[in-house]
């Protein structure tokens, strides 16, 4: 019995159908399991929901609601608020103060400087030129007119008033013009020419003012825009009075450069520094203008000039040539003068010259030749 129970376990032997089924059992369930247990194709995402207003606003209304719960956002809030109440206050006392004195006439001392001085302007009108014997201008004119129509045999439209055509312009003029200049760097040429003014200074067809946000208080004391467009003379003025209200030695004139000479003979008035740009085109005389630059003068003084003309190339004077008339009827310049025959033939000496954009935009100093 003592040996019995101490010998070691025997293997349970089963029959060989009962380990088969179970095996075969076994392999069944695995079978079953890879196949219940391998994933199924996904089906595609469903596509996000539209924005529609309804969405939007509640998301807007669900920031502000956020930021609104923001401390620092109340703080800056309440501040802002405050300031908005306080601007519209002081702007509706601004309003009824200037109501009340527009009402009585008096003087309104709430206002700035700059905008008494604005008012003064506006309702100081420009002073029409007095007529004046222009016989021998108009002579001058004539003779001008034959030589430069049939010099050479070029195509140069006839000189004619061009005041008509720059009145209908003026109000548009900067609008038309701002690209052309932009993009031929016009602006940049008229920088450099407006660092030659000094001292007590005339510009000649000024325009609409185009030269004035080059213009330097510093170095000019005086300065006087003549232009025979009223129109263009007022646009001018708006342009100088907002851009320089507390500067006083300006005068605005109505004239023909033709004319100046005749012009300035009561007043002797003189200039230490005459400019012009793209003005010798326009006018009936250009050499005449030039004669009375030359008159107007003080010693050692100088003409600067930024104009343009014919170019250094004939294929680009062709087309000038053939668009002459209509470049006068559109924009009331002869394009295709000569203008360096013209200088050349003026008796003024020249300094410094320069040429620009194939030779058609002329850059000069000038001076008479008895001053240093």
């Amino acid at each position: 019995m003592y040996n019995l129970l101490k010998r070691s376990p025997q293997p349970i032997k089963r029959p060989l159908g009962c380990l088969s089924q179970n095996v075969l059992l076994t392999s069944s369930a695995r079978l079953s399991l890879r196949y219940f247990s391998t994933p199924k194709p996904s089906r595609p995402p469903a596509p996000p929901p539209k924005n529609s207003f309804k969405t939007k606003y509640k998301q807007i209304k669900l920031g502000w609601k956020q930021l609104n719960e923001h401390p620092s956002f109340r703080t800056w809030a309440s501040f802002g608020m405050i300031l908005l109440y306080v601007a519209t206050a002081y702007a509706g006392i601004q309003y009824l103060n200037d109501t009340k004195y527009k009402a009585t006439g008096d003087p309104n001392p709430y206002k700035k400087k700059e905008d008494l001085e604005k008012e003064r302007l506006e309702k100081t009108q420009i002073g029409e030129i007095k007529d004046v014997n222009t016989s021998k201008q108009t002579e001058n004119s004539d003779a001008h007119k034959k030589c430069n129509h049939d010099k050479d045999g070029l195509n140069v439209p006839a000189p004619r008033d061009t005041t008509d055509i720059f009145d209908g312009l003026a109000r548009e003029y900067d609008n038309k013009i701002w690209f052309e200049e932009l993009s031929s760097h016009i602006w940049y040429r008229r920088r450099q020419l407006m660092k030659q003014i000094k001292g007590d200074a005339l510009e000649v067809s000024c325009g609409t003012g185009r030269n004035i946000p080059y213009f330097d208080k510093e170095n000019i004391t005086s300065i006087t825009f003549l232009d025979s467009s009223k129109t263009m003379l007022e646009i001018a003025r708006e342009k100088f009075t907002k851009k320089y209200p507390e500067y006083e030695k300006v005068q605005y004139v109505r004239g023909k450069a033709e004319d100046l000479a005749q012009m300035a003979s009561h007043s002797g008035q003189k200039f230490d520094t005459i400019f012009e740009t793209f003005g010798l085109c326009s006018h009936e005389d250009p050499q005449a203008a030039l004669e009375n630059f030359k008159a107007l003068l003080r010693p050692n003084g100088r003409i600067v000039l930024l104009e343009h003309g014919r170019s250094s190339y004939d294929s680009l004077n062709q087309t000038m040539d053939k668009k002459a008339e209509q470049r006068v009827e559109e924009w009331g310049c002869r394009w295709n003068l000569d203008i360096d025959a013209i200088v050349q033939d003026s008796g003024l000496e020249i300094l410094e010259s320069k040429k620009y954009h194939f030779g058609s935009t002329y850059y000069y100093i000038l001076k008479r030749n008895d001053d240093e």
